[in-house]
C-alpha cells in the first residue's frame, strides 16, 4: 500500500539518510501529483512539516539523490524570521526549567501539580492566550529566543526548486478547534493567500497542524480548504494511503524522527 512520510527535525542526518535509503529498497519516490493520480502500491511521498533550520541538509540528501518532497510551511513566520509557539516554548522550558511550569501556572491562575504536563495544557489554549503567556515570560525573564526556521533566503532559493513542493501550514500553528470559526479561516486562508502571492502561482497542499481528527480539526477545517482551492489536505493520522478509506483532505501520514528503530516499527505499524 502507498505511505506519505512526515519529518519535521532532523538532527541526525545519518539517521536521515539511512532511513531514506531503506524506503528506497520499498517503494519508488514520487511527486505529490503523480503519487496522488497512481494506482500504484509500491510508491511514497516525502514531506515535512514547519520549516525547522534542518530541513536545509536534509533536503540536499534528498536533492542529491533525486528524490522530490513537499515542504509546509507558515510563509509569515519565515519571512519574518519568527519561531512556531512550541519552538519558543521548548527554548524557554530549557533555559528556565521548573520556573517556566511555575510561571505558567501563575500566568493562568492555575493550581501546581506534580503530574502536571505543560504541552498538554498548551494544547487546550487559544493561539493568543499561548502567544501572551510567551511574550509575558520573554519580558519577565528578559529572554531572546533565536530564530529555528529556514531563512528567508534560503527559502527563496528552495522555491525555484523543481524538486521541491511548498505547501501552506497555517499563520501560527494554532489547534484549530480551539479557534473560533472566523479565526480558523482566518488561519488558514491568509497563510494560502500569502504563500499563493509569494510564490507568484496557486498553492493546492496544506498539512494541519498536530494533525489528529477531531483533535485538532474537523468537517469545518475541511470545507475552509475547499473554499480556498486546496486540492489535498495531510493529517498526522498513522495509516497508509487507501482511497477507499481516505478522501484527498485528509491524507494520512507516517511520522519520523531521529531514531531509525522506531522508524522501523512505525513504518510496519499501518500494515498489521
Amino acid at each position: 500500500m502507498k505511505k506519505v512520510f512526515v519529518f519535521h527535525e532532523v538532527y541526525n542526518l545519518s539517521i536521515f539518510e539511512k532511513t531514506i535509503s531503506f524506503l528506497s529498497k520499498k517503494y519508488e519516490f514520487k511527486n505529490l501529483s503523480e503519487f496522488i493520480n497512481s494506482d500504484r502500491d509500491d510508491i511514497c511521498h516525502i514531506t515535512f512539516d514547519d520549516g525547522h533550520h534542518t530541513f536545509t541538509k536534509a533536503y540536499e540528501i534528498l536533492k542529491k539523490n533525486n528524490i522530490p518532497s513537499t515542504l509546509f510551511i507558515s510563509i509569515d513566520k519565515i519571512l519574518n524570521e519568527k519561531n512556531f509557539w512550541f519552538q519558543d516554548i521548548e527554548y524557554l522550558n530549557l533555559k528556565l526549567k521548573d520556573r517556566l511550569l511555575l510561571n505558567f501556572c501563575d500566568f493562568f491562575s492555575i493550581s501546581y501539580d506534580n503530574q502536571f504536563k505543560l504541552f498538554d495544557y498548551l494544547k487546550l489554549l487559544k493561539i493568543d492566550e499561548i502567544h501572551a503567556f510567551i511574550n509575558e515570560t520573554k519580558n519577565r525573564y528578559q529572554i531572546k529566543v533565536p530564530n529555528f526556521n529556514i531563512s528567508p533566503k534560503d527559502l527563496e532559493k528552495l522555491s525555484k526548486d523543481c524538486l521541491l513542493e511548498l505547501g501552506s501550514h497555517t499563520v501560527n500553528h494554532p489547534i484549530l478547534l480551539n479557534e473560533k470559526n472566523n479565526l480558523s479561516e482566518i488561519e488558514i486562508k491568509d497563510s494560502i493567500d500569502n504563500l499563493n502571492n509569494f510564490l507568484n502561482k496557486k498553492v493546492v497542499s496544506f498539512a494541519y497542524p498536530n494533525g489528529i481528527k477531531q483533535l485538532d480539526y474537523s468537517e469545518r477545517e475541511k470545507n475552509i480548504l475547499k473554499n480556498n482551492g486546496i486540492k489535498y489536505a495531510f493529517t498526522m493520522n498513522l495509516h497508509n494511503f487507501n482511497e477507499n478509506k481516505f478522501d484527498h483532505l485528509e491524507i494520512p501520514r507516517i511520522s519520523f524522527a531521529n531514531n531509525f528503530f522506531k522508524n522501523l516499527i512505525l513504518f510496519y505499524i499501518p500494515e498489521i
